[in-house]
Order: structure tokens, then sequence, then C-alpha cells
């Protein structure tokens, strides 16, 4: 039988020691998976990796969702313009130029405008 380790903090809701642990667990399994000679011990040691795997990468994202509801809440008391800010920031594009610009200041306007003006220049 494979042997198990136990992934329970017994000292408060330390989430970083405890997914540190589920990732040495999950890269340990995966090393015996593929140093292993015996076949059925293989297909055992693969299948409980893709468990700790799929474990691991759900508690990754669980602490992503509590810290982010975290955040939000001690911000919020203070400032919910902090909150809006800091996620709008990384949605913000530059607006794409409608028409070209010369550094004599011919082309400015429409679309329409701009190449004969270009042109005649």
């Amino acid at each position: 039988m494979l042997p198990s380790i136990s992934t329970e903090s017994k000292v408060g809701s330390i989430v970083v020691s405890k997914i540190k642990l589920l990732k040495e667990t999950c890269k340990c399994t995966k090393t015996q998976g593929k140093k292993c000679k015996n076949p059925a011990l293989r297909d055992m040691y693969n299948s409980r990796f893709k468990d700790l795997k799929n474990k691991y990468k759900a508690e990754i994202l669980k602490a992503k969702q509590d810290f982010w509801k975290e955040f939000c809440t001690e911000h919020a008391k203070s400032s919910p313009w902090k909150i809006y800010k800091m996620s709008k920031a990384g949605f913000v594009r530059n607006p794409v130029p409608t028409t070209l610009t010369l550094a004599d200041n011919i082309g400015k306007g429409d679309g329409k405008r701009t190449p004969p003006q270009i042109l005649t220049r």
C-alpha cells in the first residue's frame, strides 16, 4: 500500500505551508511513479499523482479566491475606488488611432478627409 502523508494543518490555518506540503507530496509521488519498475505500482502512483495534482490546483485556486475576497473586504471599508482602479488597470487599452497625423498636424480629422490632405501636400 502507498504511504499517506497528511496535508491537514494542525496549527491554525497555515495555507501556504499546506500548499507547499501538497506540492512536495505531488512531486514525490510523480518521481516514485517514474522510478518504479512494477507496472501495477506505477499505475497506482500515477493515479495518486493525478489526484494530488488536481487537489493541489484546487487548493491554489481556493487560496487565490480567499485572498481576493479578504483583500476586497478590507479595502472596501476605506475606499471602494482603490479596488475599482486596481481591477480596471489591467483592462485599459489605448484607443486605436483612426487617422494618420503628421508632424505639421496635417491629417487631423475624420478618415475621409485625411487621404486627400496627405496626397495634396
